[in-house]
């Protein structure tokens, strides 16, 4: 009997040993975390939550942040605010913009100029803005005192925009000359001559000097000969004050250059790129093509022949509304 119960005993044990390796060799599967896609933040990390029930949390780190940006919702009475967004995350951050309330400038009603333009000038502290700044838009001079042979005369013009006024000296007239101020006219006749119709606009744009008289016979002679023509007679009048007559054209471009150039003036007329008459050979009696091309320096301060619209508008005096050939 005592035999049997050791036996009994051992196998008991060794069922013992035997269930204890087993155990120790079972193999166990381990957990795998899952994790929301989506992130959550707070003000200063972001991480991705488990959505398995534990604890746990995956990409916790600190947001990085951009610069803030001004959300452009001032207005004038308040400030705005700003934002900055993590690049990562995406979790934005908004405060107080302050200093953003919107200003508004003011300007002056009356206008601030210079030789060129107008504008308005700022009255709050941005002195540098401005508004409503242009070229200035003059109209046509106006003569406000004529000159006379002994004294300057006077010319203004102001922009039609802000007043601005320039005013412009004009020398003394030459002696025996009137001046003549630029301007608009009806130029021709209905009447007469079909040469005068129809009657048109024509608008001298320069002023000028017109002799009071025509050429005389003294002032002619004293630079030009007749150039083989037959001399002034007794029979139209022969003497210094008289006109100077049996003057072609020709005559004229050659005693309008000698006279500017004896007084220092720039000569008007040039023919083959000369001002210079004695370049230009001997006055001719004939037409020729030559002369015939002579150019005209319309900017120079020499003495020259009036254009026809010159001539009827200084000849009218002032009085355009004349519809006859009275101002020949």
């Amino acid at each position: 009997m005592k035999k049997i119960k050791w036996l009994t005993t051992v196998l008991v044990v060794a069922s013992i040993i035997l269930c204890a390796v087993g155990c120790a060799n079972e193999t166990v599967p381990p957990h795998e975390h899952t994790f929301a896609t989506e992130w959550e933040s707070d003000a200063t990390n972001h991480w991705h939550k488990s959505t398995c029930g534990h604890e746990v949390v995956d990409g916790k780190d600190a947001h990085t942040f951009g610069d803030y940006v001004s959300n452009n919702d001032a207005t004038t009475e308040a400030d705005g605010t700003k934002t900055r967004e993590c690049s990562v995350c995406g979790k934005k951050d908004t405060v107080a913009d302050e200093g953003s309330k919107i200003h508004v400038h003011t300007f002056a009603t009356e206008w601030t100029s210079d030789a060129e333009n107008h504008w308005k000038a700022a009255t709050c502290e941005h002195t540098s803005e401005v508004i409503d700044k242009a070229k200035h838009t003059f109209g046509d001079w106006t003569t406000t005192k004529e000159p006379t042979e002994t004294e300057s005369g006077q010319m203004q013009r102001v922009c039609e925009v802000c007043g601005e006024t320039v005013t412009k000296e004009l020398q003394p007239a030459p002696e025996g000359f009137r001046f003549v101020e630029a301007g608009t006219f009806q130029m021709g006749s209905d009447r007469e001559y079909s040469g005068n119709k129809p009657v048109h606009e024509v608008t001298i744009t320069k002023d000028f000097y017109m002799g009071k008289y025509e050429v005389t016979q003294a002032e002619y002679e004293k630079y030009c000969s007749y150039t083989g023509r037959s001399s002034p007679s007794s029979s139209y009048g022969d003497g210094d004050n008289y006109p100077a007559y049996f003057v072609s054209w020709y005559d004229a471009l050659v005693y309008c250059n000698k006279r500017s150039i004896a007084e220092g003036l720039t000569p008007c007329y040039s023919i083959n790129d000369s001002t210079n008459p004695e370049d230009w050979g001997d006055v001719l009696t004939s037409s020729n093509s030559t002369w015939n091309s002579v150019e005209c320096n319309w900017n120079a301060n020499g003495y020259r022949l009036p254009t026809e619209a010159e001539w009827e508008y200084a000849a009218r005096a002032g009085d355009n509304t004349v519809d006859s050939l009275t101002y020949s």
